[in-house]
């Protein structure tokens, strides 16, 4: 049952890496910015800190607080997981990596009859409710600055904070997928 649990570890890290890799950096490697072979290592090394750094708040809330994982539940919430991002990507839908592994883990832990708590569940539904609603303030304040101070710039001097910003963003975006995508696919085996 271990080595079912590894090929199907090694199954959902792909998954979130070929879901994820492409948010952070394609952007800076399809304008030609930094070329494929550096995103690649820029996202693995990223990911490595951000889970090292702060990843284990997230294994924390997944693998103690949320449900109490057995090999089981491991087995079977990765490899729906697994299966319902590899067909995502497959027909080019948009899907949240975070939100399939945990809801996989919930709907595991409910059909095996295991303990659940609903109130960590509800924090992290809420969570997902509020960040986008967040982001879109955000960001409109943030193109709004923007605006007003860069474009005093000449245009070249645009495309060089541009480029910077982008760069800038591909970072922080791989340093949370380790921070906490990669941190909820490890949290159940935490435990």
């Amino acid at each position: 049952m271990t080595e079912i649990a590894v090929l199907v570890s090694f199954l959902i890290a792909f998954c979130v890496g070929s879901n994820d890799a492409s948010n952070a950096l394609s952007i800076c490697v399809g304008s030609g910015i930094i070329k494929l072979k550096r995103a690649i290592l820029l996202f693995g090394g990223l990911v490595f800190v951000g889970i090292m750094l702060q990843g284990s708040k997230v294994m924390k809330t997944v693998g103690k607080n949320l449900v109490d994982v057995n090999l089981s539940i491991l087995i079977v919430s990765m490899t729906v997981s697994a299966f319902l991002i590899i067909f995502s990507n497959w027909r080019k839908l948009p899907l949240s990596t975070h939100q399939v592994i945990i809801g996989s883990l919930i709907g595991s832990a409910v059909a095996a009859g295991v303990n659940v708590n609903f109130s960590a569940f509800l924090k992290i539904v809420i969570s997902w409710v509020i960040s986008p609603f967040m982001a879109v303030g955000f960001s409109f304040v943030f193109y709004k600055v923007l605006e007003k101070t860069i474009s005093k710039f000449s245009f070249f001097q645009i495309e060089r904070i541009l480029k910077v910003l982008l760069l800038l963003s591909g970072f922080l975006i791989s340093y949370n997928t380790g921070a906490n995508e990669l941190a909820t696919v490890l949290g159940p085996d935490n435990t």
